[in-house]
């Protein structure tokens, strides 16, 4: 059964969102442009993600749930 996960983020509307299907904890790293993890925690689907504190920039966020590996999502904070 395939699963999905969906990053609902654009520059003006921070925080951004993780949606998912699955009720399981989902852990996520941010990371910028040069690799360098900026944040690292875990959250459920639809729990805000808050990036305030980071500076304008291009970021990544790759997510899992404890049993798969999901696709690395691009952020943008203006």
């Amino acid at each position: 059964k395939t699963q999905s996960i969906v990053v609902f983020n654009s520059p003006q509307s921070f925080p951004f969102r993780i949606e998912t299907k699955s009720n399981r904890r989902i852990q996520y790293k941010i990371t910028d442009l040069s690799g360098r993890v900026i944040q690292e925690s875990s959250t459920f689907s639809g729990d805000r993600i808050s990036m305030d504190k980071f500076t304008d920039g291009i970021y990544f966020v790759s997510i899992e749930d404890g049993v798969r590996k999901y696709h690395v999502e691009k952020l943008i904070s203006l």
